[in-house]
């Protein structure tokens, strides 16, 4: 070192503060997601105590970290990460959702930005009388009631669709009012923003004008270049190195072009994100590809830049915090006259009425990079710029709280209940005759990966090929909750969908159109399953708790879960929760390999039969199969390796099986019990090499049988065993090719429909 400084280097302080900052945001963060606040009041928060409120009043700090003069380069990598944030969000963007109740979103929308313009002019003549007037160089008042009014009138567009996200209203009539007018609000902000920065930037009025044109031609330019490239380039379902390169590159030269024009940079990526084709997902793959680095590294600089221009000091008199609480009043005053007086008028009740006002008083982020262009331009100084920012964070803050107080967990339950019932009753069905002998199974399949969709097809056909009647499943795919900004587009893109009854991009049988499974699905099952489709929305630790109530709600005879054995602990330790709350029978599927198909002609179905009630389960829905597929039932006799006694299966388990002796003998076709005497010691083997044989799937049921083996004891082991029972830990743990379907029993009675496969009237078989 020499006697040279640490931090003597430009990228040496740079590395420090990056650090710094990044760490505080994220611990922040993580304590504040505790009770449910956006990540950017943290980012926020963090700025503001590394700068003059906090930190900076410690001796040496601030010209040490964070010296005014150099701080060149966390700005210009601040601004970098606020093009490609813009960029994301005009991304996200989507007229779409306008489609439905054009004239009602757009009604909101207006309103929701002329009344808090409105006041936003009107207490600007305050804050320019009490803070601006005196400076040296004052504003111009026009400027100012420009700037302000816009200010007031932003909905921060990201922040409300991850809140709705959250409390999972996206989907819900609320929701979906306040995220489309949110999204016209959102444009319009941007429109004007544009505008005033224009009209400030330049004095002349003829100047302003030509910058104005030269705006109009730039957006009219875009907007051609885009519909060109949809015409003659057809996007790939998978986008390339090449396709992110260029695009990011259009970004950062129409952001140079704006800001040649004379307006911000960022508004040059806000037309390019918005203006990019959505064929084939192309904006959610491209936001994946970005989104890391841009929200978790590059927005925390930014909005920590912001706070280190924040001073909460300056806020020393009474007349600042007078001006504090007028602001923040009149912001909310201003968004709930508006949105709410417009709601009201259009018929809502007053719960979705005083939601959707609150949610689109939301300023959060975007709000911020308005202060910060605004303060950069010399429109507002250092102590306005500081009593927006405690506006912004305030109105940010108390939005989820009022929304989860005004729409309780329970009652958001009522409505996601109703809304499952009036979408149901929206699909069409197909009729057929009820035959009064068999009962129709009420099944519910979870996706909880895109790859388990052929294997949960797979299941559903072997499941509606095996019944007389018509069975009735709900297909639920489970949608992970995330911190990641392309988590929020997607479950936003499929809530504007639903709401337009177009069909799902997650819907399993569109999905299947386009995989080589395709196939193997019979259309005709179609005319035999009343289907209909449920998104549960929730992070891992969620998952179990929304499917449960999925199931009371629909009073779901059994659930189907594919599970892959690639998946982690967290998952198994998620299905342990949901089989102790599941109020049904709960079957865990997990396929071989992606080529194994089930179905008729496909293999046999081999049923491990040790005894105990989940293992009654597994033979009554294996006979239930056995109408398209040849069933072995193993019974297993065991005995002690010092003895040459045979235990038989005794009581319940030897007259289910009287039962099925019953079917075969009465002429049931693809149906056998093979019998296996062996040791205890060798159970594990001989199951293994009866498994060597031509099976497509093995059905046995959960915990059949104390103790098998262990593997160790590991927490993974154990948590399997839990899960799968002892048994199908072990099969699992030996990775045969061989499909699996763990049973276990529902905490009702049996299944009905498998009651009827094993009584003597289902003979028939």
């Amino acid at each position: 070192m020499n006697g040279v400084p640490l931090l003597s280097a430009d990228i040496s302080l740079f590395i420090v503060q990056l650090i710094m900052i990044t760490l505080l945001s994220r611990t922040l963060g993580t304590i504040l997601k505790f009770i449910k606040q956006p990540r950017v009041i943290a980012e926020v928060i963090a700025g503001i105590l590394l700068g003059p409120t906090a930190m900076g009043r410690i001796p040496g700090f601030t010209a040490t970290i964070f010296p005014a003069s150099r701080l060149n380069i966390l700005s210009i990598v601040a601004n970098i990460g606020l093009i490609l944030f813009l960029f994301m969000v005009g991304m996200e963007l989507d007229l779409s959702l306008l489609r439905k109740d054009w004239k009602k979103s757009m009604a909101i929308s207006v309103a929701g930005m002329a009344v808090p313009f409105g006041f936003g002019a009107a207490v600007s003549v305050f804050l320019y009388q009490a803070f601006l007037v005196r400076l040296e160089e004052a504003p111009p008042f026009s400027s100012v009631v420009l700037f302000l009014g816009v200010a007031m009138s932003i909905t921060a567009f990201p922040v409300l669709a991850r809140i709705l996200t959250e409390t999972r209203l996206i989907s819900a009539p609320v929701g979906i009012t306040a995220i489309s007018a949110a999204a016209v609000d959102d444009a319009a902000a941007w429109c004007l923003l544009a505008l005033v920065i224009a009209i400030v930037g330049s004095h002349d009025p003829l100047n302003t004008l030509y910058i104005f044109l030269m705006l109009i031609g730039f957006i009219s330019f875009m907007f051609l270049g885009a519909f060109l490239v949809r015409k003659f380039y057809k996007v790939p379902e998978k986008i390339t190195q090449e396709l992110v390169v260029y695009s990011l590159l259009i970004c950062f030269a129409a952001a140079w072009v704006t800001d040649l024009i004379g307006v911000h940079s960022i508004f040059g990526a806000f037309i390019t994100g918005a203006v990019l084709p959505r064929d084939n997902h192309f904006t959610v793959q491209l936001i994946e590809k970005i989104e890391d680095l841009t929200t978790f590294i590059f927005l925390p600089l930014y909005f920590a830049y912001s706070g280190l221009r924040t001073d909460l000091g300056l806020l020393d008199s009474g007349l600042a915090w007078g001006a504090v609480f007028l602001v923040i009043f009149t912001a909310c005053a201003g968004k709930i006259l508006g949105v709410g007086g417009t709601c009201k008028a259009l018929g809502m009740g007053w719960r979705d009425t005083i939601t959707v006002a609150f949610l689109m008083n939301t300023k959060g982020l975007v709000e911020l990079i308005v202060l910060n262009i605004g303060l950069d331009a010399a429109i507002i100084d250092t102590t306005v710029f500081t009593i927006m920012v405690v506006m912004a964070l305030v109105t940010t803050f108390i939005t989820s709280p009022v929304v989860n107080f005004v729409y309780p967990p329970k009652l958001r339950r009522e409505v996601l209940k109703l809304e499952r019932t009036m979408s149901s009753r929206g699909l069409p069905q197909t009729k057929s005759i009820h035959l009064p002998d068999i009962g129709i199974l009420k099944g519910m399949l979870c996706i909880p990966h895109r790859d388990s969709l052929p294997h949960a097809v797979n299941l559903l056909s072997l499941l509606v090929e095996s019944q007389k009647s018509v069975s009735s499943f709900i297909c639920a795919k489970l949608t992970k909750i995330t911190d990641r900004e392309s988590s929020v587009f997607k479950i936003t893109q499929k809530s504007i969908l639903k709401d337009s009854h177009q069909p799902l991009m997650v819907h399993p049988f569109l999905l299947v159109s386009t995989h080589p499974f395709q196939d193997h699905i019979d259309q005709k099952l179609l005319q035999r399953v009343e289907l209909t489709h449920e998104e549960i929305l929730g992070t891992l630790e969620e998952f179990p708790r929304e499917i449960i109530e999925v199931l009371h709600d629909n009073e779901v005879d059994i659930l189907f879960y594919p599970f892959d054995v690639r998946n982690d602990l967290a998952e198994i330790q998620s299905l342990s929760v949901l089989l102790q709350g599941s109020p049904c029978a709960v079957s865990l599927y997990i396929p071989a390999n992606t080529s194994t198909v089930l179905g008729s002609g496909h293999g046999k179905i081999f049923v491990p039969f040790l005894g105990g009630t989940n293992d009654h389960e597994a033979v009554r829905m294996a006979v239930s199969l056995s109408r398209q597929t040849p069933v072995v039932i193993g019974r297993f006799n065991l005995y002690s390796p010092d003895t040459t006694t045979v235990e038989l299966p005794g009581g319940d388990d030897n007259e289910l099986l009287n039962e099925v002796q019953k079917l075969i003998e009465e002429g049931t076709p693809n149906l056998s019990i093979s019998n296996f005497n062996c040791s205890d010691a060798a159970l594990l083997s001989t199951i293994e090499e009866e498994l060597e044989k031509n099976y497509s799937l093995v059905v046995l049921g959960r915990n059949s049988v104390a103790v098998v083996g262990n593997n160790g004891d590991s927490k993974f082991w154990i948590e399997s065993s839990i899960v799968f029972g002892s048994l199908g830990a072990h099969l699992m743990s030996k990775k045969f090719w061989t499909n699996m379907l763990i049973v276990n029993r529902s905490k009702r009675n049996p299944l009905f429909f498998t009651e009827l496969r094993i009584s003597s009237e289902s003979s028939s078989l």
